[in-house]
């Protein structure tokens, strides 16, 4: 029993000092000052706002939570969540840098669609 409790973790930390050379050698790339300039949009917010009345539509009040966070130093992961009064909406961006196109790039899905906007 006691052997498994040092077995365990001496095979974790093998396996990332492996896992760490691999990629050393494997000559992964490394964020570049426009990735790290991404960093700046990591959070978390909550919101309000309420829409103005139209001939079709009430006006409506809105609230919300936004979270973001960075990806391995490339790409910044965005995850809102709005509630419309009755039905939630669920939205993931994802915004980075594109080293071959020379701008920054991303995504968008969210629940209310069943299309990936690039």
């Amino acid at each position: 029993m006691i052997m498994k409790m040092f077995a365990i973790p001496f095979a974790l930390v093998v396996s990332m000092s492996a896992i760490d050379l691999a990629a050393q050698e494997l000559n992964f790339p490394m964020p570049k000052k426009e990735h790290e300039w991404l960093d700046q949009f990591t959070g978390e917010w909550d919101s309000m706002s309420k829409s103005v009345a139209t001939a079709n539509y009430p006006a409506m009040q809105c609230s919300g939570t936004l979270k973001s966070r960075m990806v391995g130093g490339f790409w910044v992961l965005n995850e809102m969540t709005v509630d419309t009064g009755g039905l939630q909406v669920i939205g993931i961006q994802t915004i980075g840098y594109s080293e071959e196109k020379k701008k920054y790039v991303g995504t968008w899905i969210d629940s209310m669609t069943n299309h990936m906007w690039k």
